[in-house]
């Protein structure tokens, strides 16, 4: 049987109080029974607490966090959205551009590869067999593009010259007035203060009215045969 001090003093006061009160004391034997029960409390409290550490509390997770295949876009989709330029401008060599922006600070342009949209006018000479910035007329041809900030009248900006090698000349056979281009080139110079460009793509972005016009009548003809 234990017998340290230790456990048995607290047990030893307890039995005093109780004769100093003149209260009814346990047998001895009683005594030991309850000062072992005693001991045994004070004994298992400790180890309990130990076998039974108190649990840990997990870092709270990221909720912001997604899982990689979530974060991961859908790689043709995402770019298409990501790029807010003029469509089908996929070559970042080439800086998009409004063209009254270029055209009031063409010097800012020069020498750089420029992207931009517009609405067809018409082939013309205006652009060739100027010294300044000359380009032959028997190798290029040379066209013009609405403004943009006209909406009742037609008026052809004029100051932004556009020049067109003839030898591709069959990648724009099929443009006509009113069609929305995109326009890819380089100012080559800004002669009389403003941009020259050598065209290197055209591409139809959207037919005109004109165009639009041809199909209807084509599908009534249909229709009454």
């Amino acid at each position: 049987m234990i017998r340290s001090s230790c456990f048995t003093v607290p047990f030893h006061r307890l039995i005093h109080r109780l004769r100093a009160h003149r209260l009814m004391i346990p047998h001895p034997m009683v005594q030991h029974l309850m000062t072992g029960a005693f001991v045994c409390l004070l004994c298992v409290a400790p180890m309990q607490a130990l076998a039974d550490p108190a649990p840990t509390t997990a870092p709270a997770s990221d909720k912001t966090t997604q899982p990689a295949e979530a974060q991961k876009p859908e790689s043709a989709e995402a770019d298409k959205k990501a790029y807010d330029g003029p469509k089908g401008v996929l070559d970042p060599s080439y800086s998009d551009v409004e063209t009254l922006e270029l055209v009031r600070h063409a010097n800012n342009y020069l020498d750089q590869k420029v992207a931009f949209n517009g609405i067809f006018n018409s082939f013309n000479g205006l652009a060739l067999d100027y010294k300044a910035a000359f380009r032959d007329s028997k190798d290029f041809l040379s066209f013009m593009i609405f403004r943009p900030d006209v909406e009742h009248h037609k008026i052809p900006l004029s100051e932004l010259k556009l020049v067109y090698p003839r030898q591709r000349v069959d990648n724009i056979r099929d443009i006509q007035a009113g069609d929305k281009v995109l326009i890819r080139g380089k100012v080559f110079s800004v002669a009389l203060g403003d941009p020259w460009v050598d065209v290197d793509d055209m591409i139809i972005i959207e037919k005109g009215p004109k165009h639009k016009a041809e199909l209807e009548k084509q599908r009534k003809k249909a229709a009454e045969d």
